[in-house]
């Protein structure tokens, strides 16, 4: 996948408001503001990779450190996540 292209993913999330990052080619990340939790996307199955999130914001990602980087809306909190 290049940069600007469209990618549609499908998997279970009843809550919706996502927001995504493409990390590693074939992975993604996806924080669920509802669903408050980060999944991870691999070979076109979904799983929780971090739970219990209250309302993760726009998720970022630092490939110089491979870290996660969740900042809470209402929290004025950043929470950064490492392998």
């Amino acid at each position: 996948m290049q940069w600007g292209e469209t990618c549609h993913l499908r998997f279970d999330d009843p809550e919706g408001q996502l927001q995504g990052e493409n990390p590693k080619e074939g992975v993604y990340l996806i924080s669920s503001w509802a669903g408050r939790c980060v999944f991870v996307v691999k070979d076109g199955a979904a799983s929780v990779a971090i739970p219990n999130l209250a309302e993760p914001a726009d998720i970022g990602y630092d490939a110089k450190r491979d870290r996660l980087l969740v900042p809470y809306f209402k929290l004025n909190k950043l929470d950064v996540y490492h392998p």
